[in-house]
């Protein structure tokens, strides 16, 4: 996850709007009516606000043409939303070689979920580069859940989990940078529609995005992962990587410390075989941009296992630590922080 530089808000035709009418904006009956460059400035005002609100730098939204299993992701000081999903209202499924158009199940509140979301780990980078002042846990936490390489038994590990193991998506979604980003961008968009539920009653939207977060949202998907690995995992994880990171050794379940360990090692695997093919690739006078990806909800587990990555793995001209290389889980050669819809 790379950190958004000196970036001044982006102007909007909304910066003299209310709080309260800018949220407006997201009922089902006014995102409907909107063009796409209204769109663009809604959520871009929104990026503006909360940046604002937590003292970081912004970053700049665009909607860009994206495979049908991402809804967006988060590159250096850019947020990348889906095009198709976002202004289209539309998603495309492919079964075998046909492909099946769909119009998108809110994609108003989703669309306001999915910026939320990238733009938190753009803040999340911040913290962990000190630019932000945060509480020693929550630095811990980010710092150590990091696209930074550590060595366990002799072997290269990386410090965020990717799902290339056999526990797949659930070792991608144990993510602490993850499950925070989830739990914050989803709060936000139920409170959302609470607000918009209490002034004007219930619509598609409401129903199908309330419908959605109550079965696969955060809330729903912790809970499974406590009751398939215990009621401690989350905290384990964590604490796992902050050894990891941090070389210590405060205790953990052994069992718990060995699974993520082989998930640390075959994500970076995946990272270095991903990043041999990005170079083979690459002409002498062209370099490929560090890449965070991240997709909102949840990808497909076959995707998880295999060397497509929910953000782009490339090779950065910048050679600080910082920027070296970049993965996410998720679905193609895209490498960054991510999570499915």
């Amino acid at each position: 996850m790379s950190d958004c530089k000196s970036l001044a808000p982006v102007k909007t035709r909304y910066s003299n709007l209310s709080d309260s009418a800018l949220r407006s904006m997201f009922t089902e009956s006014s995102w409907m009516k909107l063009s796409k460059y209204e769109k663009l400035d809604v959520l871009q005002e929104t990026v503006n606000r909360e940046a604002l609100n937590n003292g970081a730098m912004p970053c700049k939204v665009s909607f860009e043409n994206m495979a049908s299993n991402m809804q967006g992701c988060q590159f250096d000081d850019k947020i990348m939303l889906n095009r198709e999903m976002f202004v289209d209202n539309q998603i495309t499924y492919k079964y075998g070689d046909t492909s099946f158009k769909f119009d998108m199940e809110a994609p108003n509140y989703s669309a306001y979920e999915v910026v939320l979301h990238e733009y938190r780990h753009s803040l999340q980078q911040q913290i962990s580069d000190g630019k932000i002042n945060a509480d020693s846990d929550t630095k811990a936490r980010f710092e150590s859940n990091n696209f930074t390489v550590s060595e366990i038994d002799g072997q290269r590990a990386s410090q965020y989990m990717l799902g290339k193991t056999g526990n797949g998506y659930d070792m991608y979604y144990l993510n602490p940078t993850e499950l925070d980003a989830h739990k914050f961008s989803q709060e936000q968009a139920m409170a959302l529609v609470n607000e918009h539920r209490a002034q004007n009653g219930d619509d598609n939207s409401i129903l199908s995005y309330t419908e959605k977060i109550s079965a696969t949202g955060y809330e729903a998907k912790l809970a499974e992962l406590k009751e398939k690995y215990g009621e401690n995992i989350d905290k384990d994880v964590e604490q796992v990587l902050i050894n990891k990171f941090n070389n210590t050794n405060v205790p953990v379940d052994k069992n718990v410390e060995k699974m993520v360990a082989s998930e640390m090692i075959a994500s970076q695997q995946a990272i270095d075989n991903a990043n041999k093919n990005e170079i083979n690739n690459i002409s002498s006078t062209n370099a490929v941009s560090e890449n965070y990806s991240s997709t909102v909800d949840e990808f497909d587990a076959a995707q998880a296992n295999a060397v497509d990555m929910d953000a782009t793995v490339s090779i950065s001209t910048d050679t600080s630590a910082d920027s070296s290389v970049s993965a996410d889980a998720g679905s193609g050669i895209d490498g960054g922080y991510s999570s499915s819809v």
